[in-house]
């Protein structure tokens, strides 16, 4: 060990050290770049963060350094050089991969001064990486460096530079626009209208149908989007005479690609495809224009997929341009001589197929070429994958919308392996349709258990709000397709007979099957407010829901689907909206149909029991806006069925809706007080009738039915509740400007409908309903105006739990000083009992003011009841509370002033000296004494002394009390001027006057307050 010390000790001494670094410090040595950028860029080859950074700063880092070296001609050639490139390898982009594409503009915002790149190629390449927010950035960028620019040429330039040629003022209007419009459409890329609309409305130069367009677009009114759009591109065309104005070419291009994208979003592939193959324009012109490449072959291609698919026979023949576009691309390109054309045709097919590998499997798919179909649908998956790769996490948009794509490729690749495993089944399946065998059941049986188990119940429906209308689209068509394939496969249209036992074997699976995902779409396009599609596809179905299975559910749900839609849009439009576009819809006759069918509709799972519930909640908001309206507009009805233009079958819509729909009364309602009164009633029948109906033998049903019912039950209690409440609340504050609500309210019928409220109320808490709870204290209130609803709620009250009170408790305490308060009283006691934390407080702040103001010796008596429970339930509460009072001497010297005054009465005569006294001691008790224990301080303070030194004995001094507190000083100094206002013991209250005492402890609350100003430590 001696020798291990010695060695050390010599190697340190022959140590020599030149410096002494702090520690942190790093030493002054040099370090080749390439030492540090060799490990990064190893890095980067599995990081496309890093390799984004890593790119970004190298190429920064060298043009700065250039900068310095090269003279300004050689520097200005660079940097147009590499302008120009950038445009390139941005415009010419294949797969537009996301982390070299951010790197690019990121030094584009290095210098932003220096590079400015074409504000198309910007926006595009942008929105197909999903990088929306760097374009946003950088075309904001280039935006506020130029309106700098022009400032200071404003105010800095000669006269001869502000007048300015109108070659120069155009294309600056031109670059300035192209600016805007490019920024837009990365907004509108992100849903993000709000800024789109903000856009449109401050750049000049632009038409006005431009911003109307996109106004209708925001508010998802796609076709009168695409309304705008067309007659748009129909007034200002491209001719002869325009072609030089620039301005007009580039709002040509934003229409034509708005009206695209509504055409998508309404799923109209005629309207689309027509447009896009105008003038003689085919696939191979499509090709030929790199512009036309990135934004119309897109659409060109889902349009002629689409409708080769879901078309007629006539338009799927039309679409033959697409069937030998995809089949010349299969050419086989391993020529031994290549040749122009076919070197073309491989870029071409190496094209589609990096930007099109879902489409050309759904393609073969519908060819029946299912090894191609795998193929492609295999590449897909890969392509995918990449792409997911790429993606930046904080790409939230970007990734939102990847993943969707996951569905359709899944669905895909999982039909094609059940046909491959399937493939001798369904041969075996087509002879027994062909031969009508009837015995061979287990064929029969086996498939469709293979179709249930591998497809029908592993095909889950994507989120009605989240997933976006270009995957419900490509989900429900490729699901039909599927279907199709399977009909074709097991003989259907090769038979030259119907096969009866294919027709009520398979047939019916068929229709059903398409029916519900057409309506599933409906209902989906319904929710994102996209109406026009929900109705598109409702007609679709509408003359096959009797070839389903079960017909009256799908009827039903397309009733229900075609009413919320209308009524949706009313609401919507509410500003333009009126009573005769609303009933000109035939709303109220499908609701009269609807009414028939829920009737016979029995509850038996959770999917009838949501029928039912909207069913009663499209009937209440029908005749909330019909009575609205009336309300609005007395004479709306009547100049309805007096107008001309409105077909004869539309006429009394709300008659056949009150009274049936053979209704043949020629007398029509003409008084709007009638009117509301009928449709008022009506509403409250359907929904007493339904409860009514639910409520039949509800305990002996099953679990999950009763759950069921009971949330109906809820549901159209809350509803009952919610309209009666609405209306009776207008009545009472004289909102009613035309005495309609009158035949409604007077006389009995008023204490009726509060009776009404407050029994649904209760009975929609005792099913658990939340909003009944949140419509307690207005029970309260009602039950306050209308005495005679009192004894409802004593009964009710002990159905429901009493911790469903706990969100109305401060309510419920305020009502203590009034009658329902003996009502209430079996619930505040078994709340104190169960659960006192949770009252306490909301009753502490009640019983300050309550105590002396019940007047009613009962109420009076169980008040005190109360506060005596809850002091022995909560004793720590009170000394927790007076606790926190010590930290405001102040607040309570005014508190106990406050009810010192409300004790002395201006008649001496009438006062009660005892509870004065008592005051006068409690005062004395909060103000004149700390609440802390002096023993217990000095016992902590005793023990402190002891822990320090024995010969520390000035450290005695810390057992002296302490007097430095608020209230000793307080009682110092007002404690004789206190006694000789009330006396000592507090014999002079009976004849002090409440003037004096006014006056004398307001002077006496200022030298409080002057003591607590001297005060900033905590410890006082």
């Amino acid at each position: 060990m001696i020798i291990y010390l010695n060695y050390q000790s010599e190697v340190k001494n022959q140590v020599e050290k030149y410096r002494t670094y702090h520690i942190g410090e790093l030493p002054d040595i040099q370090i080749r770049y390439s030492d540090i950028i060799i490990p990064l860029q190893a890095l980067a080859q599995y990081d496309n963060h890093i390799a984004r950074l890593l790119y970004a700063s190298l190429f920064t880092s060298i043009l700065n350094s250039l900068e310095d070296k090269l003279l300004p001609d050689e520097y200005f050639n660079l940097i147009h050089t590499i302008q120009h490139r950038f445009d390139v390898m941005l415009s010419q982009s294949e797969i537009f991969y996301p982390s070299f594409v951010a790197a690019l503009l990121d030094i584009v915002l290095s210098k932003p001064e220096q590079i400015q790149i074409s504000s198309q190629y910007i926006s595009a390449s942008t929105i197909s990486s999903h990088l929306e927010s760097v374009g946003i950035l950088t075309i904001e960028c280039f935006i506020r460096l130029n309106q700098q620019n022009e400032s200071k040429q404003y105010i800095n330039g000669p006269l001869k530079k502000k007048l300015k040629s109108d070659t120069d003022l155009n294309n600056q209007l031109y670059k300035k626009i192209d600016q805007w419009l490019e920024l837009a459409k990365c907004y509108r890329s992100l849903a993000n209208y709000d800024d789109v609309r903000g856009i449109f409305s401050q750049t000049p130069g632009l038409k006005s149908i431009t911003l109307r367009a996109i106004e209708e677009e925001s508010h998802t009114d796609f076709l009168l989007a695409l309304n705008s759009y067309v007659t748009a591109l129909e007034q200002y065309p491209l001719t002869d005479e325009t072609l030089n104005d620039s301005i007009l070419e580039l709002e040509h291009e934003f229409w034509t690609q708005s009206m695209l994208n509504c055409c998508n979003q309404l799923n109209n592939w005629t309207i689309m495809s027509k447009h896009i193959f105008i003038d003689n324009t085919t696939f191979d012109t499509l090709w030929s224009n790199a512009h036309q490449l990135n934004y119309l072959m897109p659409y060109a291609i889902r349009a002629k997929l689409k409708l080769l698919i879901t078309g007629n026979e006539k338009e799927q023949l039309e679409q033959n341009d697409l069937c030998q576009f995809f089949n010349n691309l299969s050419t086989n390109s391993n020529n031994t001589i290549i040749t122009g054309n076919s070197e073309t045709t491989f870029v071409k097919r190496s094209y589609i197929e990096k930007q099109y590998p879902f489409e050309l499997a759904t393609f073969f798919l519908y060819q029946k070429d299912f090894d191609r179909a795998k193929y492609y649908i295999q590449y897909a998956k890969e392509q995918f994958l990449l792409r997911w790769s790429t993606l930046s996490r904080l790409s939230e948009y970007g990734r939102k919308t990847t993943i969707q794509l996951i569905q359709p490729y899944y669905e895909l690749d999982q039909f094609l392996v059940f046909i491959e495993q399937n493939l001798p089944l369904l041969k075996s399946l087509e002879n027994r349709y062909l031969t009508n065998n009837k015995n061979d059941t287990t064929t029969r049986d086996l498939f469709l258990e293979r179709v249930h188990y591998d497809l029908l119940s592993q095909w889950q429906l994507p989120d009605v709000i989240r997933s976006s209308i270009q995957t419900w689209d490509d989900i429900v068509t490729n699901r039909s397709l599927f279907l199709d394939i399977l009909d074709e496969l097991i003989g259907g249209p090769r038979m030259t007979f119907t096969s009866r036992l294919k027709a009520t074997e398979f047939d019916p699976l068929l229709i059903d099957y398409k029916v519900q995902s057409l309506l599933d779409m409906s209902y989906c396009a319904l929710r994102q407010r996209n109406f026009k599609l929900a109705l598109t596809k409702l007609n679709e179905t509408r003359h096959r829901l009797d070839l389903c299975q079960n017909p009256l559910i799908k009827s039903i749900y397309w009733n229900e689907i075609y009413c919320d839609v209308h009524l949706k849009r009313h609401q919507i439009q509410s500003s333009t909206s009126t009573l005769s576009s609303l009933l000109s819809t035939s709303v109220a006759k499908e609701l009269k149909k609807m009414e028939i069918k829920i009737s016979a509709l029995k509850i038996i799972d959770q999917q009838t029991a949501q029928l039912n519930s909207n069913y009663i909640q499209l009937n209440s908001q029908f005749c909330r806006t019909i009575i609205d309206f009336l309300l609005a507009q007395p004479q709306g009805y009547y100049n309805y069925e007096q107008d001309e233009k409105i077909p004869q079958a539309k006429h009394k819509q709300l008659e056949m809706y009150l009274y049936g729909l053979e209704n043949n009364n020629d007398n029509q309602i003409q008084q709007a007080d009638l009117l509301i009164y009928e449709l008022f009633n009506k509403c409250i029948n359907i929904l007493k009738e339904n409860i009514e109906k639910q409520e039949t033998d509800l305990q002996n049903l099953s679990t999950s039915i009763r759950l069921a019912k009971e949330n109906i039950l809820s549901r159209d209690y809350n509803e009952l509740a919610s309209i009666c409440d609405d209306y009776l609340r207008r009545y009472e504050n004289n909102e009613d400007e035309n005495n309609l609500l009158t035949n409604l309210f007077n006389g009995d019928h008023g204490n009726k409908i509060a009776e009404l409220i407050v029994k649904s109320v209760l009975l929609s808490m005792k099913y658990g309903s939340n909003e009944g709870v949140k419509r307690f204290s207005r029970l309260l209130q009602i039950v306050d105006l209308y005495p005679n609803t009192m004894n409802l709620i004593a009964d009710k009250l002990q159905e429901i739990p009493c911790w469903m009170f706990f969100d109305c408790l401060y309510q419920i305490t305020a009502y203590l000083d009034k009658p329902i308060a003996l009502k209430l009283y079996p619930v505040i006691e078994q709340i104190v009992k169960l659960y006192p934390q949770s009252i306490v407080y909301p009753f502490k702040l009640s019983y300050e003011t309550l105590q002396y103001s019940i007047q009613d010796p009962i109420l009076k008596q169980n008040l005190e009841l109360i506060q005596q429970q809850l002091n022995r339930y909560t004793p720590l509460v009170n000394e927790f509370i007076e606790a926190l009072n010590q930290l405001n001497s102040q607040q309570q010297f005014d508190t106990w002033s406050k009810e010192l005054f409300h004790l002395l009465t201006s008649d001496s005569n009438t006062r009660d000296i005892n509870k004065l006294q008592e005051h006068l001691i409690k005062f004395k008790q909060i103000l004149f004494s700390d609440i802390i224990n002096l023993d217990e301080t000095n016992d902590e303070q005793l023990i402190l002394s002891n822990t320090q030194d024995n010969n520390d004995i000035d450290d005695n001094t810390l057992l002296k009390p302490k007097i430095t507190s608020i209230r000793i000083l307080f009682k110092n100094t007002v404690e004789k001027e206190f006694n000789d206002l009330f006396g000592k013991n507090g014999e002079l209250l009976s004849t002090i006057s409440l003037g004096d005492t006014r006056l004398i402890l307001g002077n006496i609350s200022l030298k409080l307050k002057n003591i607590i100003q001297d005060k900033t430590n905590i410890n006082d």
